[in-house]
């Protein structure tokens, strides 16, 4: 199943999904032993036992729910790292070739100070690439850790740093064609080239661990979806035998007891109103 349908439902399910009784009042087992006879009791109970297991379930879907997301936020980062990364080294392998052609005397030397006015071009479009390559407003190529937040409730999250891919961190501002040694500006672009390679390939390996990751976060999630979803049905006449207008009330109505009685489906909000 894809990653961003599983996602979508969990939203749907948690939403839907009322643990608490209808107005949000929690309930107690000890509050459930009222008035009924000895089967009415009974049902109480097996319904109170029920709505703690629903419970149960409902935070392991959301805990596997934030470890899905956090995948998610890791692999989107690494996407869009790789993707600046490559941009970089496009840049490099053109101030390279320009490098390599004055340093093979094939540029005339009235025209090194235009050679040299593009190198400087594309060494700022360098830096505008890792001035925009960020996440949730926070650059990720200036060689700072940064903090993302995947529960604003809890605080969860991580921590990712990437180097510092600026042009004067890449040791590339004394690339000069024009004054200076073409043969030395091609090799401080060569290992520019190389460090950025190496930081390349580590990104790499980090994407295909989380893409990795993934498929058993997603499966995980999909088994406890499946897991709390049986909890919310009933699937057994003693604990729906015991239901009929007169014991429950005005607590559901009774078009929903209709349903339940028929289908032997109960959500977790009626269930809740059940107990009251």
């Amino acid at each position: 199943m894809d990653v961003q349908q599983v996602t979508a439902g969990v939203v749907a399910l948690l939403s839907g999904s009322r643990i608490a009784g209808r107005g949000g009042e929690p309930v107690e087992l000890g509050a459930l032993r009222g008035s009924g006879d000895g089967r009415e009791v009974e049902g109480r109970d097996r319904l109170a036992v029920r709505q703690g297991g629903l419970r149960q379930s409902h935070a392991r879907v959301r805990e596997a729910s934030n470890e899905l997301r956090v995948e998610q936020s890791r692999q989107t980062i690494a996407q869009t790292v790789m993707s600046a990364m490559k941009s970089l080294q496009a840049e490099l392998a053109e101030i390279g070739r320009l490098a390599e052609a004055v340093s093979e005397g094939e540029v005339p030397e009235s025209q090194l100070g235009d050679v040299q006015d593009l190198i400087e071009a594309r060494l700022a479009r360098m830096d505008e690439i890792v001035a925009r390559t960020g996440y949730m407003g926070s650059r990720l190529l200036t060689g700072e850790a940064v903090r993302v937040t995947t529960d604003i409730l809890s605080g969860a999250g991580f921590e990712v740093q990437y180097p510092d891919l600026r042009s004067g961190a890449l040791g590339l501002g004394s690339v000069d064609v024009a004054s200076g040694d073409a043969a030395e500006s091609l090799e401080l672009v060569a290992e520019a080239s190389a460090k950025l390679a190496a930081a390349e390939s580590k990104v790499e390996s980090e994407l295909s661990a989380v893409e990795a990751s993934l498929g058993g976060k997603v499966s995980e999630l999909e088994g406890r979806l499946a897991e709390m979803r049986g909890r919310e049905m009933l699937n057994a006449p003693e604990e729906t035998g015991w239901l009929t207008m007169e014991s429950v009330g005005s607590r559901i109505s009774a078009g929903e007891l209709r349903v339940a009685q028929a289908s032997r489906g109960l959500d977790a909000g009626m269930v809740a109103a059940l107990l009251k």
